[in-house]
């Protein structure tokens, strides 16, 4: 039963992603690919989708110091974020927003459920990031601050991290 909800959950979650950059695209006018630019990129967008490397200063025990992410901005503000760190049935799709903050600087901040392992939920987690864009467009550096929540809205820990980012092609 545990693996068919795991399933249920990434089908799920995998409907969800199709449907929001569908949606977005719609919104947005653009039928371009993501990430598909003949010139560089004006200085305030972000949108496409971007391979991530996280590296965490202060990791629990048992939680990797480095894993991979896909983070796809949308055009209006929207974002999703997928991870390669271990176990991806105890936690759901991440979902938020980002921001331009000033010149090649944005935030953005996003959350997902978190499960145990027989898959009930125990709260979510919250990450806060400020990332500074390449010159051309291409690559972001960044720093984040992650909360792990519980079901009550009590904050239970708090890591630190830094992430690259390079904007896969369109």
């Amino acid at each position: 039963m545990n693996a068919l909800r795991r399933n249920l959950v990434a089908l799920v979650s995998l409907l969800a992603v199709i449907g929001t950059l569908g949606a977005a695209a719609a919104l947005a006018g653009d039928a371009r690919p993501s990430g598909h630019h003949a010139s560089p990129r004006p200085d305030h967008e972000l949108h496409g989708t971007w391979l991530t490397t996280v590296q965490l200063s202060d990791a629990p025990p048992g939680v990797p110091t480095s894993f991979g992410a896909l983070d796809t901005f949308l055009p209006g503000g929207g974002l999703v974020v997928s991870s390669s760190a271990p176990l991806p049935s105890t936690r759901g799709l991440a979902h938020g927003s980002w921001s331009h903050i000033g010149h090649r600087n944005f935030t953005a901040t996003f959350t997902w459920f978190r499960f145990d392992a027989s898959g009930q939920p125990v709260g979510t987690q919250r990450v806060t990031r400020r990332m500074n864009v390449s010159r051309s467009g291409s690559s972001f550096t960044g720093t984040d601050l992650i909360e792990v929540i519980s079901p009550s809205g009590a904050v239970l820990a708090t890591i630190h991290g830094t992430e690259t980012g390079t904007l896969l092609p369109g």
